[in-house]
């Protein structure tokens, strides 16, 4: 909802605001289920599985932290405040790109905000960008003379240098502006830049909104892997497929807690789900739901 047609009236805005934020209520209680695999898609970034694995404990130790009133900093999270990768106005403004609108009412702003505090995802969110922003700064550090996988954040291995600290150097604009694309590789974040033009169009939004993840998924992560499968890098590919059985186990606990597991299925339906719950499909998922259903004679 970034661009305007410029005649809309006050009480579309408001009407439209109101029916997203709606949707966001009715349909996304459980969603952080759905997020269950991000520390995969992070992993896929660097290249390593054992950030997959840090990732949910830095999730893990933050909810501690805010159970218990723990005030000790996660690895990564003081670098990430110091960048700006965790501040509010930055994780308000990844739920607004995510799931609201440039001109959402304040009421409804205020009502998206308490929701997304309440169900998990802003935390959850935060945490992944503070896994990120450490694993970002180790992929730099153990790459500062790989000069291809620099130049994919716009860096020479001049730009990469370390403190006498042993800890990577972000004085520089340029190290800091990379550490920000590799925390957004790794942490999908639905934006203006990763999806159609018509869906930054306000009157697309209550079709498109829930849908911008899949486009985030397909431009940003899948493309990716494709381009270092082709440069004989079978890594990022490898490590996404075990998005599958990731959401399978979270889609499993969330059938189990609202009881509305399928009674029918067999181990087809189970494999197929996995599949396009996991994302590969990228915007081949969209052809899979428009013919779910259909029966050929």
């Amino acid at each position: 909802g970034s661009l305007d047609p410029g005649n809309w009236s006050v009480q579309t805005k408001e009407a439209m605001s109101a029916l997203m934020t709606l949707q966001n209520v009715t349909l996304l209680p459980l969603a952080i289920m759905s997020q269950m695999i991000d520390p995969i898609v992070l992993a896929a970034r660097t290249g390593d599985i054992k950030d997959a694995g840090t990732a949910y404990v830095t999730a893990l130790k933050r909810l501690k932290n805010t159970i218990a009133g723990g005030k000790n900093k996660v690895p990564g999270e003081e670098l990430a405040e110091i960048l700006g990768v965790v501040s509010e106005d930055s994780t308000l403004q990844a739920m607004s790109m995510a799931y609201g609108a440039t001109r959402m009412s304040k009421r409804m702003e205020n009502i998206n905000r308490v929701f997304f505090k309440y169900n998990g995802m802003q935390g959850w969110n935060n945490s992944m960008r503070i896994a990120a922003t450490a694993a970002g700064e180790k992929y730099l550090l153990a790459h500062k003379g790989d000069a291809k996988a620099l130049a994919e954040l716009g860096l020479e291995p001049k730009d990469v240098k370390v403190g006498k600290n042993g800890r990577l150097n972000v004085s520089s604009p340029k190290v800091q502006q990379a550490m920000f694309q590799f925390v957004d590789q790794a942490v999908l974040r639905p934006s203006a830049a990763n999806r159609p033009v018509w869906m930054s169009d306000p009157r697309f939004l209550l079709v498109a909104h829930l849908k911008q993840f899949t486009y985030a998924m397909h431009n940003v992560v899948l493309k990716r892997a494709s381009r270092e499968l082709a440069d004989d890098n079978p890594k990022p590919w490898g490590i996404l497929m075990l998005t599958m059985p990731v959401i399978l186990a979270a889609d499993m606990a969330k059938f189990a807690l609202t009881g509305t597991g399928p009674s029918t299925w067999g181990f087809k339906d189970y494999l197929v789900h996995a599949v396009e719950r996991s994302g590969l499909l990228g915007l081949g998922d969209f052809g899979v739901q428009a013919t779910r259903g259909v029966v050929l004679e």
